[in-house]
Formats: structure tokens, C-alpha cells, sequence
């Protein structure tokens, strides 16, 4: 899972403007690493360059996450 986190890190670094960068990490954090927290600032990023129902989505799971805990 490591390796994963990198590569996003990675593919963000490059591309830091397209918000499925951000979208797709945050999904990452979220679902495969438990990280609310980060996920929210990632999402939050990528609907900041783009607003678009997965990052939405994401972004609410997120939050809903960080609430129940």
C-alpha cells in the first residue's frame, strides 16, 4: 500500500491541475488507507479545479466517515 500512496504522491507531483489527480487519491485514502481526514483535502482540491460527481462524492463519504468516528 505504500508503494500506491507514492505513485498517487508521484502522479500528483507531475500533474498537480487535473482534479482526477486529486479525485482518485482521495478515493485511495478513503477507502483503502481509512484516512477521512486527508481524503477531505484532497477531494476538497480536486473540486476545487473541477466540480464532478465522484470528487462529490468522495468529499461526502469523507465526511460522513470522519462524523461516525
Amino acid at each position: 500500500m505504500k508503494e500506491a500512496d507514492k505513485e498517487y504522491q508521484t502522479v500528483i507531483a507531475l500533474d498537480p491541475d487535473t482534479a482526477w489527480n486529486h479525485g482518485n487519491y482521495a478515493d485511495f485514502l478513503l477507502f483503502a488507507r481509512g484516512q477521512p481526514d486527508a481524503a477531505i483535502g484532497e477531494a476538497e482540491k480536486a473540486l476545487e479545479i473541477m466540480n464532478y460527481g465522484m470528487a462529490r462524492l468522495t468529499l461526502a463519504a469523507a465526511r460522513y466517515a470522519k462524523w461516525r468516528n
